[in-house]
């Protein structure tokens, strides 16, 4: 036999008479072989290429099994949270959520999770120098095809800037709405006073006598007092002659 030809025996085949050979030269089973490591290398790079892109995405990436329990977690999370692997996986990541806000993030999780659907969360996360942020995790599953979670995909998401934002603009709002209160108080102390001393004046007689000049001696210098004042003067109701003539 020519040794630039090999014999390939199919699986199954017995090696008698009765069974057709394949022969195929030296030179063809190499190329094969060549193509499949070329192929194998080019895959292997494209996997690198793909955990250099989810490593390096400012978010946190991550898969869940079914029940919720982490598989997966990216490098931005192990860096930021300082646990291990070994750590993180399962339901290690609680460790790391604000104790305040980890019931509520369980109990939306496991609702989420009943739903089958898309959802959002948002949640402290503790860095590994003990300062928490907080964090918008948005969630998607893949379904088979009985509609039933094959897995959980996962993103989190730096929102503190915003929450930061969010909460000045609810400060802000507020000291507006304590102004605006302290505004309205002192404008009906002012009118309450102006009353007061148009009713001291007219009880000894003296409004219709009352100018300017008395009313700058009271301190009641302010436009919208005297026009107040010389309303009430002018008016038939406050005039003693008025009251007089009835």
């Amino acid at each position: 036999m020519d040794t630039s030809e090999l014999l390939v025996v199919t699986p199954g085949e017995k090696q008698n008479g009765d069974v057709s050979k394949q022969y195929q030269n030296r030179e063809d089973l190499e190329k094969a072989y060549n193509e499949a490591k070329v192929s194998e290398a080019q895959l292997a790079d494209s996997e690198a290429r793909l955990q250099t892109i989810i490593d390096m995405v400012p978010s946190f990436l991550w898969t869940s099994r079914p029940d919720g329990s982490k598989e997966y977690l990216n490098k931005r999370w192990y860096d930021y949270t300082g646990l291990s692997l070994e750590e993180g996986q399962g339901w290690g990541w609680k460790v790391v959520v604000h104790p305040e806000d980890l019931d509520r993030l369980v109990r939306d999780w496991l609702a989420v999770m009943d739903s089958r659907k898309p959802g959002e969360l948002e949640t402290r996360i503790r860095r590994y120098d003990g300062v928490y942020r907080w964090f918008l995790i948005r969630v998607v599953p893949l379904l088979d095809e009985q509609g039933n979670v094959v897995k959980w995909f996962g993103s989190n998401t730096d929102i503190e800037d915003r929450k930061r934002a969010e909460e000045k603009l609810r400060q802000d709002e507020r000291e507006l709405r304590q102004r605006q209160g302290f505004c309205v108080n002192d404008r009906l102390l002012f009118l309450g006073r102006c009353f007061i001393h148009l009713n001291l004046l007219a009880a000894v007689g003296a409004v219709g006598t009352v100018g300017k000049r008395s009313l700058f001696f009271h301190g009641f210098h302010s436009p919208v007092f005297l026009f107040l004042v010389h309303s009430s003067i002018n008016s038939p109701l406050s005039s003693p002659a008025a009251g007089s003539r009835r």
